[in-house]
């Protein structure tokens, strides 16, 4: 059952919540909770504390995609990139349409030495997110310049 569970909560949130019999509104409020502080965190410097603080909401509330990319930005930002690109990946998965984490992803993948995956999401991105083309086709043009040179 633990296992049905997890996998509606991951699937069909609504339903985990009914099936559950929690409330959704104090969920959210405690998602919220621990996304202030873990921002206040980060702000702070405190990047191992507010990593820890952001996987709080994103266990509670699985679709806060806003809690996943901020926690994929301080991975980042302490050269975790394999970690930082599992959440872009999540994030994608919650929203699709999340440019930041759909350009991140292809900064990660640059990152890693994928430059044929990275090429791929910025040249789509030129596309999928017109008002970004200048930056996705920047990055585009540092992929073929490292491709060239590599």
């Amino acid at each position: 059952m633990i296992g049905f569970v997890e996998y509606l909560k991951l699937t069909d949130f609504p339903r985990y919540i009914s099936f559950t019999g929690q409330d959704s509104k104090e969920i959210v409020r405690k998602a919220n909770e621990h996304y202030k502080l873990a921002y206040t965190l980060g702000d702070q410097g405190k990047r191992t504390e507010a990593i820890a603080e952001y996987s709080q909401p994103i266990e509670l509330f699985p679709l806060f995609y806003e809690a996943i990319d901020n926690r994929a930005f301080i991975y980042m930002e302490l050269g975790k990139i394999r970690e930082a690109l599992r959440d872009f990946e999540q994030s994608l998965r919650v929203n699709p349409n999340g440019m930041a984490a759909f350009f991140s992803k292809g900064e990660c993948l640059m990152k890693l030495g994928d430059l044929k995956a990275a090429k791929d999401i910025f040249q789509e991105g030129q596309t999928r997110f017109p008002e970004q083309r200048a930056t996705f086709t920047k990055f585009l043009e540092q992929v073929r310049a490292l491709q060239k040179n590599g």
